[in-house]
């Protein structure tokens, strides 16, 4: 048995998974994007990164995290219609650009930091 607590992506991509689905229709709605950016924020976010102050992050966590929060920005942001009159997903340096690089796994990063200022004032006699 292993002392380390990591991200268990595939047990937690199904909750991913349901939380995405379940706003889907707020999110494909018509809604500005503001109140949809809002949404994610307030919602899905909070939701996938439930006890992230404990994780351990690997390479691999932090890839999908991305993954999901791009697929979700994505469908947030829409397509973009190149000057040929073509569409097209967004890249991610683009939703990068859109969001001013605040992806999911800083957000985790400053919980953690948080966290661990909150773990540095407490007193030494504490039971936790």
């Amino acid at each position: 048995m292993s002392n380390r607590y990591s991200v268990p992506v595939e047990t937690y991509s199904d909750v991913w998974g349901l939380t995405y689905f379940k706003i889907h229709y707020l999110i494909l709605c018509a809604l500005n994007r503001s109140s949809k950016l809002k949404i994610y924020k307030s919602l899905i976010r909070p939701v996938v990164t439930y006890g992230c102050e404990a994780w351990t992050l690997t390479n691999r966590d932090e890839r999908h995290l991305r993954i999901f929060e791009r697929r979700i920005l994505r469908k947030i942001f829409g397509p973009v219609q190149n000057e040929d009159g073509s569409w097209r997903i967004r890249m991610s340096y683009e939703l990068n650009e859109l969001i001013e690089n605040a992806d999911i796994v800083r957000f985790i990063k400053s919980r953690r930091i948080t966290w661990l200022g909150h773990v540095m004032r407490m007193d030494d006699k504490s039971n936790t």
